[in-house]
């Protein structure tokens, strides 16, 4: 859908050049397109200030933004966070259902707003926009054919899916928020740069109300959608498999309540104890038989695993039933089936948080009361200096 707009951008045509190398095998020469198209974009993001921009004009700008945003995407440096917010900031300055009517527009609105959700990042440091649930939420497209629209095939993730996905990423960013207040008090007034900073609590109040239980209802009742026909019966098990991963992991985030700050030497709830563990034991297996199945032929749908592979990846390791080395094979997978280079740097996190659990598992052994290890996997991902992405 975008390439056609590189015989109108030199923006969107030297950003696709500067994507000719692997991120690992970048020359000069990429980031001297790079540069280029930056350039070139900042100065059309200038003229487009004015009124009645026209709409092709901007689904180039936000087309040569997302390309940018690719090209930093696997530094896990942050910076690829710049260009989605600066797309956003283009769709606020658009009319939203004129950019919506066009297949081009709606993708590239889409793909910016499903960026923006939190539940997909480790070690962001910029809140959420919540533009899906302001863009697209009620705009949510199904075929009747069961065919993906291109933003799913994009994502790998149903739209209806994404839709409650945000809600409960919203949901767990107000738990924050409120924690991070509640504990600022408690602590003289003095600000709390750290969730994990001050002490760990087994249950929030902030985290068990109406709004979690109707999320919980949204993703017990969210059923898999058709898949596209004239699949192959494999693809459309694989499919049907990884979509119902995705929910089961979903529901877990939900169930930590704060997502990736929460603190994981914790159980979860006694009520919901072994429902989350039938869930980790699902995903782990889903997850291996998708990616044993490897590459297959109209469905790519592996790399969107990551998610779910840190969500469980969180409960496995020391004091867990499941053996985190598992995780580390699947991990290992994506990066050679796919070409990613980011799930090196999970692996790295997930280790560390492994290691926290069992220094607190052998503190516990111990005759006198040591100190908690950090156990949030935001806390170890922002102390590695990183912002990964998990798409």
């Amino acid at each position: 859908m975008i390439l056609p707009l590189c015989l109108k951008s030199s923006s969107i045509r030297h950003g696709l050049l500067s994507l000719a190398s692997n991120p690992s095998e970048r020359s000069p020469t990429d980031l001297y397109h790079y540069q280029m198209a930056l350039t070139q974009l900042r100065g059309d993001i200038g003229a487009a200030s004015g009124d009645n921009v026209d709409i092709e004009w901007i689904h180039q700008l936000l087309a040569s933004s997302l390309i940018l945003s690719f090209f930093t995407f696997s530094q896990c440096d942050g910076y690829s966070i710049r260009h989605i917010r600066g797309m956003i900031s283009i769709v606020r300055m658009t009319d939203q259902a004129l950019l919506a009517s066009t297949p081009l527009g709606r993708f590239l609105m889409g793909v910016c707003s499903y960026h923006d959700i939190l539940a997909f990042w480790i070690g962001r440091k910029q809140p959420s926009q919540r533009a899906w649930t302001s863009w697209m939420s009620h705009r949510t497209q199904t075929d009747p054919g069961g065919d993906l629209t291109a933003l799913e095939s994009m994502m790998g993730y149903p739209e209806s899916l994404v839709n409650i996905i945000a809600d409960v990423a919203e949901l767990v960013d107000d738990n924050i928020y409120l924690e991070l207040e509640n504990r600022a008090d408690l602590s003289n007034g003095q600000s709390v740069s750290s969730f994990t900073q001050v002490y760990h609590r087994t249950a929030s109040p902030l985290a068990y109300g109406n709004a979690s239980d109707e999320l919980e209802g949204s993703l017990k009742r969210w059923a898999v959608p058709s898949v596209p026909q004239g699949l192959s019966p494999v693809a459309g098990m694989v499919l049907r498999s990884a979509w119902e991963t995705f929910r089961l992991a979903a529901y877990l985030y939900l169930l930590r309540c704060f997502g990736f700050h929460a603190n994981h030497l914790e159980p979860f709830r006694a009520d919901r104890s072994a429902l989350a563990g039938a869930h980790v034991s699902a995903i782990i297996s889903n997850c291996e038989a998708i990616l044993g199945l490897g590459s297959i032929p109209r469905v790519s749908i592996g790399n969107a695993l990551l998610w779910p592979l840190v969500v469980v990846g969180c409960e496995c390791g020391p004091g867990s039933e499941h053996d985190g080395q598992t995780i580390l094979d699947m991990l290992q997978s994506l990066e050679r089936l796919y070409s990613m280079e980011h799930p090196k740097y999970v692996r790295q996190a997930l280790q560390k948080l492994w290691a926290a659990k069992r220094t607190w598992l052998n503190c516990q052994q111990a005759p006198t009361d040591a100190a908690r290890p950090p156990a949030s996997l935001n806390q170890i991902v922002t102390e590695m200096k990183l912002v990964i992405p998990l798409l």
